[in-house]
């Protein structure tokens, strides 16, 4: 049986620092920033502060940027534990998608809310099983 030789394409490997064929190079992407070809106006892009949102997350206050998602608001409060399992184990966030239900809190009294489906809205009031 012959060896494999160290050719990358025998071995369907890419050389070290090469992209694949359906992406492209860093270099082809044109910069976004200004520039007036003195190179005036480099670094100068400023994007546009969102405004803040107020909740409370377990009585908690808690302001984050406006589109926030409460998962991420529930976080930043510093709490870990969303809910509990029928096993008594924590959980918490794990899809992302709201399909795996793992993220569920009480949202505005209603129970069973996707927090990471959910944005945040001013005055909202969280709780979690912790």
């Amino acid at each position: 049986m012959p060896e494999a030789s160290a050719n990358p394409k025998t071995l369907n490997q890419r050389p070290p620092g090469s992209l694949p064929r359906n992406v492209a190079s860093p270099r082809a992407v044109p910069s976004p920033l200004p520039s007036d070809g003195r190179g005036e106006g480099q670094g100068e892009v400023r994007v546009p502060q969102a405004p803040n949102v107020k909740l409370r997350v377990n009585g908690k206050d808690v302001t984050v940027a406006a589109g926030t998602i409460v998962a991420a608001a529930i976080a930043d409060a510093g709490v870990t534990r969303f809910r509990t399992s029928v096993t008594g184990l924590p959980r918490g966030p794990l899809c992302g998608m709201g399909i795996c239900m793992e993220c569920c809190v009480t949202i505005n009294g209603r129970a069973h809310c996707r927090s990471c489906q959910t944005l945040c809205e001013e005055g909202m009031e969280v709780r979690t099983d912790e």
